[in-house]
């Protein structure tokens, strides 16, 4: 679901890895590919917005460190400034 082009796959992906709370090497490293790819689109849909906040939301969670470089890149980069908000959110509430 994760890689599926369809956003609202995406976002049922990264839904079931966050509230599932098992968190597998391969989907927190699939959440920073799709992350990181999709972080430049300049999209403003809610579907778009609220897939990207889960899949920042379910990675965060995982407390795993190892992901914090990409919450912070996707918090200056990210073309949409509420998404990179967001991102800075999670961080500080997850990886403190």
């Amino acid at each position: 679901m994760l890689r599926s082009g369809d956003f609202e796959l995406k976002r049922l992906g990264a839904k079931r890895v966050y509230f599932v709370r098992e968190y597998d090497q391969y989907e927190l490293d699939t959440l920073t590919e799709e992350l990181l790819s999709n972080m430049g689109s300049d999209r403003r849909d809610r579907v778009y917005v609220d897939s990207m906040k889960w899949m920042i939301k379910a990675l965060a969670s995982s407390g795993n460190h190892a992901y914090a470089e990409t919450l912070s890149r996707v918090e200056k980069e990210a073309a949409n400034s509420g998404i990179g908000r967001y991102s800075k959110s999670m961080a500080s509430k997850y990886l403190h």
